[in-house]
């Protein structure tokens, strides 16, 4: 009985007037705790709320304020590291794409390169780390394969 209130609380049945079938439509509804373009409070958010409300007590607002400088200690971190491993990456493949005479795919840049680390990369990575090089490398479309030179 339940399956039953749920399935019609969810489906329509329709009647086909063309051939008299019956038929079921899913009726999308939309969630009623989640509104449309509302955005989620972030832990940040929600202890500054709290921190800045009347009736708080001073132990209570040292506790917000560690929070928060917890979550800021750990996006910062972890950013930051990401962004210079990447860089690093991106300054290897920057190098040996210097070495190369003439424009080069990047299946070729992997396989003639003499840096053993750029050679153990896979062509999306080496792709993802030219296209982060911005401005500083320079690409040709011939015949629908991608050239990389050094600009």
């Amino acid at each position: 009985m339940k399956n039953n209130r749920q399935f019609s609380k969810n489906f329509q049945k329709t009647l086909d007037n063309k051939t008299g079938k019956r038929y079921n439509i899913r009726v999308i509804r939309n969630h009623p705790h989640k509104e449309k373009g509302k955005k989620k409070m972030t832990k940040k958010e929600m202890y500054t709320v709290i921190m800045n409300l009347d009736n708080v007590t001073d132990e209570i607002k040292e506790f917000c304020e560690k929070e928060i400088a917890i979550l800021d200690k750990r996006t910062a971190t972890g950013n930051s590291k990401k962004k210079a491993e990447t860089a690093e990456r991106a300054e290897k493949v920057f190098n040996a794409l210097a070495e190369m005479d003439s424009p080069v795919t990047v299946g070729e840049l992997i396989k003639l390169t003499s840096d053993a680390e750029v050679a153990s990369y896979n062509s999306q990575r080496v792709t993802a780390l030219i296209r982060s090089l911005g401005n500083r490398v320079k690409k040709e479309t011939v015949k629908g394969k991608n050239l990389y030179t050094v600009a």
